[in-house]
């Protein structure tokens, strides 16, 4: 929440309707109203990161700062 508030026009959405996961961040880019990346745990803990615009998924990321960082570079 914190990093998001530092972020003009990020929005950040909590969403618990995921497929494969209970829980899942949902980040959408400076002036856009759809989800560009989702930041997700798998049940071993392990976190990833889907780029849906780019279609890459499943990247993995060892922390969440690692996440927040590269999809900052990204917009």
């Amino acid at each position: 929440m914190a990093w998001v508030a530092i972020q003009p026009g990020v929005q950040l959405r909590v969403a618990t309707d995921h497929h494969a996961v209970q829980e899942a961040l949902e980040i959408c880019p400076p002036g856009e109203t759809s989800p560009r990346w989702c930041i997700w745990r798998d049940c071993q803990g392990h976190m990833h990161l889907n780029d849906w615009l780019a279609f890459e998924f499943d990247l993995p990321c060892q922390t969440l700062a690692a996440a927040l960082a590269f999809i900052k570079m990204h917009f």
